[in-house]
């Protein structure tokens, strides 16, 4: 391997001296314009006083024994108080020797500085498509801001707002005998569009329920737990013209089903957001009432928790390629698009059809695990509707409490016991105590607080221009993480492909025709995948073999801070 090395006659600033911006090797001569193919792949190793910077290519420089030409740039570098340097030093020419051995390898690198850097197949196209903003100026790419949102899930959205208000409330999960809750809320029932991605990728710091009529009496379960995921079920309301409802079981699964089943992923995609052992103190002082006039209560969740400690849980998470959704009719819902709508959100299943529904349009799965308790009184209600009051189904809801039975004997029901709903004890009955149902159309109204701490970018397919099967190696990120504002993170994840069907036309080149997944808009299955696998993988050494491939990018803010971490250049090498 050849290296560039420069020395200064003071130290320099290591953050300003940058492998594809500030100190660079282009292949061939002097008038030749750094370009994603003919920039090297390197790293810049600083010496310990920082007057002496090397580059150090990745790979061998390739040639043909022809006497190849490459030159050195040294651009816009600048000492620790910032001075540039006093003269500009030229371009600098060289040759590889041409009896030095055949070297053959290639590499790619993104400098943002344009939303069109590729060329070739993506001429003309953008390069890149998600949540991110270009700053062309400096030559990179900036995540969205930290921001802190609350989103009303109440009756001044289209779909709440049809639904059958239960006066009375219910006490369920607040029940001091024991409950295992499964409730979930929708994109539609926060008023959202299901193709809005400034919602997508978005972190859950806090719930809120509504108490009736605003009356909230104190009291403590000491051992109270929330679990929080993508719900693997989509319930889709609409009626037909008996009002019975088209899609019966598109919502929970109900009594014959298990709690687990309704979990995308399973019991090991479920998230701890709030562990039993910090309980839950229901303090009437809490009481707030939001723009819309509804009371809220917060659940525990991030209670008296600040800065870096809060536990988010991610909705809408474009790295999860899961789908599902089924029986139903797919996004956009039915229901969206029957009466009440407000806007027209496209046909029914025109994004998602039944059963392929990927997280952008699946609920966010709320589990509240409330333990036996000798210290609570349970006299709060919730605000509550009936999804239909024409069916029981779909299920909104699926759940076990304990309660007293019709003998007036108390039957608690221990959360992590229960697998399947085997619903609850009923104070109103005739007589008192009969048993209930373990699923229902009951929606719970309520707020949600979420914060934009992940954002996520997608490149278009990068064609290698490989014949025989590429090596790559890892890919050099610029700013090096160790010049990250703390708590920010910068990811890029890859996956691989042999070849498109013919069908595909432009899609995987133009990123305006990719999906938040990074799929062809017109579908997947016109991509032929390495190793016929979509998976993408953190390790780049996976997809070795594939003549194209892709990079989803992903960033971390800090919510405690609201500092945002930089992209300015990625560079990814590989041996043929």
């Amino acid at each position: 391997i050849s290296v560039v090395e420069v020395n200064f006659t003071e130290p320099l600033d290591p953050s300003r001296v940058l492998p594809f911006e500030t100190f660079s090797v282009i292949r061939g001569a002097i008038d030749v314009e750094p370009s994603p193919t003919n920039t090297v792949v390197g790293e810049i190793v600083p010496s310990p006083d920082l007057r002496r910077f090397t580059f150090d290519p990745i790979l061998d420089l390739a040639h043909q024994q022809t006497g190849d030409q490459y030159h050195v740039r040294l651009e816009a570098v600048t000492d620790l108080a910032g001075n540039p340097l006093a003269d500009d030093l030229p371009f600098v020419l060289f040759n590889i020797d041409p009896d030095t051995p055949a070297v053959s390898n290639g590499g790619v690198v993104l400098r943002f500085d344009s939303v069109d850097e590729l060329g070739g197949a993506s001429a003309n196209f953008n390069d890149l498509r998600g949540q991110f903003f270009y700053d062309f100026t400096a030559g990179l790419i900036r995540p969205r801001p930290v921001s802190f949102i609350s989103a009303a899930v109440d009756r001044t959205n289209p779909l709440p707002a049809a639904m059958v208000a239960i006066t009375t409330g219910l006490q369920t999960p607040l029940v001091p005998l024991g409950s295992k809750t499964q409730m979930l809320w929708r994109y539609a029932d926060l008023g959202w569009q299901v193709e809005d991605e400034t919602r997508f990728n978005i972190d859950v710091v806090g719930l809120k329920w509504s108490p009736i009529g605003g009356q909230v009496l104190g009291d403590f379960y000491e051992s109270f737990e929330m679990r929080l995921a993508h719900s693997f079920r989509l319930p889709d309301e609409a009626i037909d013209g008996f009002l019975l409802p088209i899609h019966t079981n598109s919502g929970l699964g109900g009594p014959n089903g298990q709690f687990n089943a309704n979990i995308l992923g399973g019991a090991s995609a479920q998230k701890v957001v709030h562990p039993r052992s910090l309980g839950y103190q229901v303090n009437p002082s809490d009481l707030t009432i939001n723009a819309n006039g509804t009371f809220l209560m917060p659940y525990p969740l991030n209670q008296g928790i600040e800065g870096e400690n809060k536990v988010t849980y991610t909705w809408r998470d474009t790295s999860n390629q899961m789908v599902g959704g089924p029986n139903g009719a797919g996004i956009p819902l039915q229901r969206e698009v029957d009466p009440p709508a407000m806007v027209d959100p496209g046909p029914p299943g025109s994004v998602a059809p039944s059963g392929m529904v990927p997280t952008i349009g699946l609920p966010l799965l709320i589990e509240i695990r409330t333990y036996p308790s000798s210290e609570s009184v349970g006299l709060n209600s919730l605000d509550v509707s009936i999804a239909l009051n024409s069916s029981s189904r779909p299920f909104f809801r699926n759940f076990s409490s304990g309660g007293f039975d019709t003998l007036g004997a108390p039957r608690p029901k221990n959360p992590d016991a229960e697998n399947s709903p085997t619903g609850g004890f009923n104070p109103t009955s005739t007589p008192p105590g009969m048993t209930t149902t373990g699923a229902d159309p009951v929606f719970y109204i309520g707020e949600l607080d979420y914060v934009t701490r992940i954002s996520r970018a997608t490149t278009v397919w990068i064609d290698t221009g490989v014949v025989t099967a590429p090596d790559f190696e890892d890919p050099i990120i610029e700013p090096l993480a160790t010049s990250r504002p703390a708590g920010t993170d910068v990811t890029i994840d890859f996956r691989g492909a042999v070849s498109f069907e013919v069908t595909a036309g432009n899609q995987p080149f133009n990123a305006l025709q990719l999906t938040a997944y990074g799929d062809p808009l017109e579908g997947v299955e016109t991509v032929n995948f390495l190793n016929a696998s979509n998976t993408w993988f953190s390790d780049i050494d996976n997809i070795d073999g594939a003549k194209f491939f892709q990079m989803r990018i992903t960033f971390v803010s800090n919510i405690a801070t609201g500092l945002r971490p930089e992209l300015s250049g990625v560079g990814i090498a590989y041996d043929f």
